[in-house]
This record gives structure tokens, C-alpha cells and sequence, in this order.
């Protein structure tokens, strides 16, 4: 196993660089960072693989990143992955620049202005078991993609929003996120904000894609600018509790919202 901590702005755990860097860790890894711009576990271009179940905390430090792939680099979690962070415009796990997160179990908590817990921003996040997602703070979001990116998810997604402007999951700038399986989305009792949010031509968000995942969300949905919201209800006991809308800016065609309620006892 591995324990390791940095603190101090822009400061990393564990960083691989160059297209023939790699760093293997065996066992369980836990990463502790604190600072403004710290990454705990950043791949540039080569390969970190983590073997064992990884948890990473972060403290008290803006525009800091848990997970992050960038520039063709790959990060490879085949236990699951556990993410506490606090501060603004922090991100959980960060795939950008073509690079690729591909991890198990996911369980992200953040809190603070306009952070994510799951962003594909021109990279790729692909989790294979569930997630839990927690956001906290004005303009956050759990799951985002966004300038090609794609976030995929093959088990169960359940998130929860608190905050103004806050969102579950949301996808702008032709970005894409598949929730291969069930949902439960969340805004909190006293959020101004939505659970569900498309942006721009070429943006997606695709909801039990693969059917049979039960659909429970509690908050409102948007497709907006040629935007596409796809939501799958086959499994009995799905049910949208919010409002939605179609909604075009500066001229722009409204987006497209489809709904398929193909359980007898779904509700919308």
C-alpha cells in the first residue's frame, strides 16, 4: 500500500509525464493534498495504474484536482475510487486534452463554488460499477462533459446538488454523457438549480441507455441550443419529478428532449 501527501500551492502527489512515463502502485493508495492548484494524482501523457482501491482527500485549496488526465495521458483505477474535496472550482476526476480516467467504483464529494466531481473536458472518464456523486456550492455539478469530452458510466449514477445555479449532471460544447444503467438525481430542498442539462448543438446526456435501470429524478430538465436530453423509463417505479424545457439563445433552435416511459407505473 501507499500513503503519500503534498501540501503548498500546485502541489502533487503522484504526477507521470512523458509518452514512456508510468507508475504502477500495487496495492490500496491514499493521497492527501492541501493548496491552491494542487493535483493529488495527475498523468500528462503516460500511464498511471492503480491496482488497489484509491482515496483521495483535498483540502482548502482552489482549482485543485483529485484525479486528472491530460495530454493523451491514462489513469487506470481497477478498485474503486473514493474523492473528498473542498474548495473552489475544484474537480474530482479531471479527463481533458484527449486524456482518459478509467476507474470502477466512483464515490465524489465536493463542495465549493462552481466545482465538478466527474468532468470529461476533450477527454474521456469511463467507470464500469456505480457512482455516487455529491456536489455542494453555488454552480457546481457532479457530472459534466464538455468540448467533445464524454463521460460514460455503466453502473448506477446517484447525485446530489445543493447550491445556486448547481446541476447533477449537465453537458455543453458537443459534449457527451452516457448513464448506461439507472439514475437517481437530486437537487436539494432548498436549491435554485436543475438535475438535468443539455447546451449547444452536438451536447447529449443519455439516461438508462442500456434499459432496466430504475430512473428517479427529482428536479427540473433542460435541452437547450440544439442540445439532446434522452431519458429511458422501462423499469417500473421510475419517476421525474421536475419541470422541463426546451430553450433556445440568441436565435438558436430549442433542444430536444425525449422521454420514454415504457413502465405501466412510471410517472412524469
Amino acid at each position: 500500500n501507499v500513503d503519500v501527501s503534498a501540501s503548498g500551492k500546485y502541489a502533487g502527489g503522484i504526477y507521470v509525464t512523458g509518452t514512456d512515463g508510468m507508475v504502477n502502485v500495487g496495492g490500496n493508495l491514499l493521497s492527501t493534498t492541501s493548496g491552491n492548484g494542487a493535483s493529488s494524482l495527475w498523468c500528462s501523457m503516460g500511464k498511471l495504474n492503480l491496482h488497489g482501491d484509491t482515496a483521495v482527500n483535498s483540502a482548502n485549496g482552489d482549482r485543485a484536482a483529485a484525479v486528472f488526465a491530460e495530454n493523451k495521458g491514462t489513469v487506470t483505477a481497477n478498485g474503486n475510487v473514493s474523492v473528498k474535496m473542498s474548495g473552489d472550482a475544484t474537480y474530482g476526476l479531471l479527463a481533458m486534452t484527449e486524456g482518459t480516467i478509467n476507474a470502477g467504483g466512483v464515490n465524489a464529494a465536493i463542495s465549493g463554488k462552481n466545482s465538478l466531481a466527474v468532468v470529461a473536458s476533450g477527454g474521456a472518464v469511463n467507470i464500469s460499477k456505480d457512482v455516487a456523486a455529491s456536489a455542494d456550492g453555488d454552480g457546481a455539478v457532479c457530472v459534466y462533459a464538455s468540448r467533445n469530452g464524454a463521460v460514460n458510466i455503466d453502473g448506477g449514477l446517484r447525485a446530489e446538488i445543493n447550491g445556486g445555479g448547481a446541476e447533477g449532471v449537465s453537458a455543453a460544447s458537443g459534449g457527451t454523457v452516457n448513464l448506461n444503467r439507472g439514475a437517481a438525481i437530486r437537487v436539494g430542498d432548498n436549491s435554485v438549480s436543475c438535475a438535468v442539462a443539455a447546451r449547444g448543438a452536438g451536447s447529449s446526456i443519455n439516461i438508462n441507455r442500456a434499459g432496466g435501470g430504475l430512473v428517479k429524478i427529482d428536479g427540473d430538465i433542460f435541452a437547450m441550443e440544439d442540445a439532446k436530453v434522452n431519458i429511458n423509463m422501462d423499469a417500473a417505479g421510475s419517476y421525474i419529478t421536475g419541470s422541463s424545457g426546451l430553450n433556445g439563445a440568441g436565435g438558436s433552435i430549442a433542444g430536444k428532449l425525449d422521454i420514454n416511459v415504457g413502465a405501466s407505473s412510471a410517472a412524469w
